[in-house]
């Protein structure tokens, strides 16, 4: 606060931080493109901008960013995350396992990124897969109901319906 030499990284992220926690406004995001274009912040750029695009809604952005990166470079979570989810809206599930992944390595106790990666085995018509992260994650957390629903579908592409409806219940 009191400090009058902010990089334009902290900007950023101020106007990140400010739109998720109170207003929404998307002003708040267009000025924090505008910091990241403005500063050399090297990778700390990409996750901002990743960042950004995604809770802009806009999976192409953020998917010509990732595009040309390795995806083992990625270190934060949440980056890895965002870049799985755009490529899921855009239905390319392959690329959208890769990223999730990542995410799900970087942090394994995140419940919805484990349920997100067995949403896409699920897409690419791989239940046993799916199951077995289902399955795992209710273990930590029995009431999660995206799993518990994901399960049923999981059980349902097997033809399973017994099995299924017991998720749906």
């Amino acid at each position: 606060v009191n400090n009058s030499h902010v990089d334009a990284y902290s900007k950023a992220k101020a106007n990140i931080s400010y739109y998720e926690r109170f207003e929404g406004s998307i002003s708040s995001l267009d000025s924090a493109l505008s910091w990241i274009n403005s500063g050399d912040l090297d990778n700390r750029k990409s996750e901002l901008a990743i960042h950004v695009y995604y809770l802009k809604n806009r999976p192409d952005e953020v998917i010509k960013i990732v595009e040309h990166k390795q995806v083992t470079s990625v270190t934060d979570a949440w980056t890895a995350y965002r870049a799985g989810q755009s490529y899921f809206n855009k239905n390319e599930f392959q690329s959208s396992l890769v990223w999730l992944k990542q995410a799900v390595k970087l942090a394994p106790a995140n419940l919805a990124f484990q349920n997100k990666l067995a949403e896409v085995f699920i897409q690419l018509q791989q239940p046993d897969e799916a199951i077995f992260i289902l399955q795992e994650l209710l273990k930590l957390q029995p009431k999660y109901l995206p799993a518990l629903n994901n399960l049923g579908f999981a059980f349902m592409l097997k033809q399973n319906i017994t099995e299924a409806n017991q998720y749906y219940e």
